[in-house]
């Protein structure tokens, strides 16, 4: 079968025993392949295997030849599909391959990553702890031990992680005072995680005593004056929460071949990073001091202070969420021959004379995608207290709560691999098992081999740690699995 000077966008499929031979002027009266250019340009990329522009399938068991012909591949569309020049499956004795331009297509490359979306902040605030106020006193003056004579802490921040509860420790709530005792501590916010505590509850206050017996102008009576113990202390803040813990980077890929199993090609994987941690809770403030005051009718009649609420520990942040790894970039190959079913004549080498196979450039590995960042811990509210013109008679001894603590803000992802680059190979040969006839050796003495670019590895996501970056793709003349 003789074909004239032209450019034919499609694929050649040749049957077994058709001698097919480019390179005649139209009048098919002259033959000089270099002169009269027969090209054949693959139509589509879905046509053939890897978008080949010539498809040998079982032939070469009856005399088979193609000669004087250019061939050119179609380029791979992206998402990391792979190249070829020629695809050959299961050649035969019989097959003589000569002066023919076998060129692939470029590889495709491979998606990038998506980034990860940061950790969620706290949905529900803490809430500010109860202000000081009067006791509910009996007949006989003394504060009734009874809910109507708690003032309440503020509630904690709420904040769940992945199952993961890292909600604020609650406010210490104050209740009657005792002269010798102090009031209750805040609660501990949550732990986030192994190594990520929760902020400890800050301590409440002491209580006084009044009213006093010394320093006024009074003898033996002092109302505006309050009796403390030596170690007195106010309420202590809420302790802040730990940040949670940096995720781990992921990896890049590292085997820019893949595996290639006739017409399929699988790439090696890169690995996505890990997630932040979250962050511990807040702890709650300890709850304010009151004095208990004896009653005096005529000279001091108060009834006992009650200090204010501790504030509510703010929650932890969670960790930010790790992105995707990029693909890799296809190979582009100039030939690739499938022994997969071998010829019933048994394993063979094609006949190559005079001919050039050029592969194309690897495809672009896609980036991996840059982990989230940690959300931000929930700060702590404030504890409970009066404005300073409020605080008359006992309540100028009752003191304020503590504040909650600040949650811990949620650990930064780890940034993702990136994708390998597409490898550049002249001869790709898959012996699927059966014995090497000296393919390589074969091929070298009888065609020029020419790669193109091994396309260059994604760079790793950023993140607390960036991902790693994947190999830049092969160029090799021959591979042989």
């Amino acid at each position: 079968m003789f074909v004239a000077a032209g450019t034919y966008v499609e694929v050649v499929v040749l049957p077994d025993g058709v001698r097919l031979h480019g390179g005649y002027r139209n009048d098919y009266l002259g033959l000089v392949p270099e002169a009269f250019i027969t090209a054949v340009i693959s139509s589509d990329a879905a046509a053939a295997p890897g978008g080949a522009a010539l498809v040998l399938d079982g032939v070469g068991i009856r005399p088979t030849e193609v000669g004087g012909i250019q061939f050119r591949g179609a380029d791979a569309p992206a998402g990391g599909l792979p190249a070829f020049g020629a695809f050959l499956h299961a050649p035969g004795p019989e097959l003589t391959v000569t002066h023919v331009w076998i060129r692939a297509g470029q590889g495709g490359a491979g998606r990038h990553g998506a980034n990860g979306a940061a950790g969620a902040a706290p949905a529900v605030a803490p809430v500010t702890g109860d202000p000081q106020r009067l006791a509910v006193e009996s007949g006989y003056h003394d504060c009734l031990s009874s809910a109507e004579n708690v003032v309440h802490g503020g509630a904690g921040g709420t904040n769940a992680c992945r199952g993961t509860d890292v909600s604020g420790g609650v406010g210490g709530s104050a209740d009657c005072p005792d002269p010798y005792g102090t009031e209750s501590s805040g609660g501990g916010g949550r732990s986030g995680g192994s190594g990520v505590p929760g902020g400890m509850g800050g301590a409440g206050a002491y209580d006084s005593h009044g009213p006093g017996t010394v320093g006024c102008d009074t003898p033996g009576l002092c109302c505006g004056v309050f009796e403390v113990l030596p170690e007195y202390e106010l309420a202590g803040d809420g302790g802040n929460g730990a940040d949670g813990a940096p995720g781990a980077a992921g990896t890049g890929c590292s085997d820019p071949l893949g595996e290639l199993a006739g017409e399929t090609w699988t790439p090696a994987l890169a690995t996505a990073g890990t997630a932040g941690g979250p962050g511990g809770g807040g702890g709650g403030g300890g709850a304010g001091g009151g004095p208990q005051m004896d009653w005096y009718e005529e000279e001091c009649p108060w009834a006992d202070g009650l200090g204010g609420g501790g504030g509510g520990g703010g929650a932890g942040g969670c960790g930010g969420e790790s992105g995707t790894q990029g693909e890799s970039g296809a190979p582009s190959a100039g030939m690739v021959i499938d022994y997969g079913g071998a010829s019933p004549l048994g394993v063979a080498v094609p006949r190559f004379e005079a001919v050039q196979i050029v592969a194309g450039n690897g495809g672009n590995g896609g980036r991996g995608g840059g982990g989230g960042d940690g959300g931000l811990g929930g700060l702590g509210a404030p504890g409970g207290n009066r404005a300073r013109e409020e605080l008359e008679d006992s309540l100028a001894a009752a003191t304020q709560g503590g504040a909650g603590g600040k949650g811990g803000n949620g650990g930064p992802a780890g940034g993702a691999g990136g994708g390998c680059g597409g490898s550049s190979i002249g001869v790709w040969v898959l012996l699927r098992g059966v014995p090497d006839p000296g393919v390589a050796a074969a091929i070298r003495a009888g065609a020029v081999l020419a790669s193109g670019r091994g396309g260059p590895g994604g760079a790793g996501g950023g993140g607390a740690v960036p991902g790693g970056n994947g190999a830049t793709g092969e160029e090799r003349d021959v591979v042989v699995e």
